[in-house]
């Protein structure tokens, strides 16, 4: 039977990345809708038969109307509350997702996603199971960082990597991307990504398993950010304490390091460097 799905988020990537995922998990004569932010999806789910739609995946945050909001206003709506939602966020921890299911969420996955984890959930909606919340191990922040970065790359980019001693320079490379996440609870501090504008594009050339690589910087730019969203998310859903982020920012230019920064330099294919940091304000 065709399945029609509503995929929500800001990013494009992100919702390209979601289908993508969805595809290669088997749903390949499914039928998508796309939405940017909670409200859109809100007006085309009004729209549109809602008998026809078999699955909302959403974002967390968001523009507009944020995907906490989403799920209530959908908890609400009697024509609406029968809909499956599967949450898919950069923030997932034992907290947040006793909040979401709470809040009407069928099922939470955290960023990064991959096909196969898009079945495990699937399976999950489908025979009703309450998720559980379980205990994340505690993990020093530099392991939380390490994995999350090795993880993000490997399932959205397929492409290992790894830390190295050395600094990332600025001249290296002849053009330079960055992205940022603020965390603002239960510290004020940033995270932030700086890498070569030639290795955003490889990532979104495999990403996408596209044949050659784009030079858009609009693009490119949304990649990034989609990127840290993850890595970001990804880092603190190893860590007890629960955080509060921030929306991506993105921009072209080197960044330079500053006092109260952590820096993590990486290596990938010794072809590519680049770093990430966590900032502390006072």
């Amino acid at each position: 039977m065709k399945k029609n799905i509503l995929i929500v988020d800001d990013s494009t990537t992100a919702r390209n990345f979601i289908r993508t995922c969805f595809k290669i998990a088997g749903f390949n004569e499914a039928e998508f809708s796309e939405a940017a932010d909670g409200e859109e999806a809100l007006k085309k789910l009004r729209n549109m038969n809602i008998r026809e739609t078999d699955l909302i995946v959403t974002d967390l945050i968001m523009p507009v109307l944020d995907g906490k909001e989403l799920l209530i206003r959908i908890s609400e709506d009697p024509a609406l509350n029968e809909t499956p939602v599967l949450v898919i966020t950069s923030k997932k921890n034992p907290v947040q997702e006793r909040e979401l299911i709470e809040l009407g969420a069928s099922a939470v996955l955290g960023k990064p996603i991959t096909p196969a984890h898009i079945l495990k959930s699937l399976q999950e909606i489908e025979k009703q199971i309450s998720k559980g919340v379980r205990a994340l191990q505690t993990t020093s922040l530099q392991e939380a960082v390490s994995a999350a970065v090795s993880e993000t790359f490997e399932n959205m980019s397929f492409m290992d990597v790894e830390r190295k001693d050395e600094f990332c320079k600025e001249d290296m490379f002849e053009e330079w991307f960055w992205s940022a996440i603020e965390i603002k609870a239960p510290f004020k501090g940033s995270i932030t990504f700086v890498c070569p504008k030639i290795l955003v594009a490889e990532i979104h050339k495999q990403i996408f398993s596209l044949g050659e690589i784009t030079d858009d910087d609009e693009i490119l730019l949304d990649t990034i950010g989609e990127f840290i969203n993850t890595i970001s998310g990804r880092c603190m859903s190893f860590m007890l304490t629960d955080f509060d982020l921030g929306l991506p920012t993105t921009g072209k230019g080197w960044i330079d390091q500053r006092k109260k920064c952590t820096i993590w330099n990486y290596d990938l294919n010794h072809k590519y460097c680049f770093k990430i940091s966590l900032c502390f304000e006072n």
